[in-house]
């Protein structure tokens, strides 16, 4: 893929997540108390996979199903506290709720290629290469710091 067309796509991605995530969107508003709640509490993440990737596909009007998270083990640790956990999930994460929101989160080094040995990094820099599929790979920080 040309850089430009790599660019242009980011964009694309960086206005529909803003767009779908903001608190006056038709459903982002749940989401923008998630991710207020998540500032408050000094938890950042990143999400990841089938959320981000159908933002971009099916455009910022489309309701995720779930949010997929992945956090620091501290951070993961504290999510449990704010959330309520249904289960755990099969990535050893945590399948929970927050005001109607379905939420998969996991820490890091339970990603599965990472558990697994087949990628390694103890940073979020390491988590694309973590997804199978390429288009899953795509990531964007909840609560990057300012600047």
């Amino acid at each position: 893929m040309a850089v430009e067309s790599r660019l242009a796509l980011e964009d694309q991605l960086r206005d529909r997540l803003t767009r779908a995530l903001r608190r006056d969107s038709s459903w982002g508003y749940q989401y923008g108390e998630f991710f207020g709640l998540l500032r408050e509490n000094g938890i950042n993440g990143f999400l990841f996979g089938g959320t981000v990737r159908d933002v971009l596909l099916k455009g910022a009007t489309h309701k995720p199903r779930d949010l997929d998270i992945v956090l620091s083990q501290a951070d993961f640790e504290r999510l449990g506290g704010l959330v309520t956990v249904r289960r755990e999930n099969r990535f050893g994460g945590l399948k929970c709720v927050f005001n109607a929101i379905q939420i998969d989160a996991w820490p890091l080094q339970k990603t599965w290629a990472i558990a697994n040995g087949l990628a390694s990094g103890t940073d979020f820099d390491a988590l694309p290469g973590t997804a199978f599929f390429n288009l899953d790979a795509i990531v964007a920080e909840i609560a990057p710091p300012s600047g």
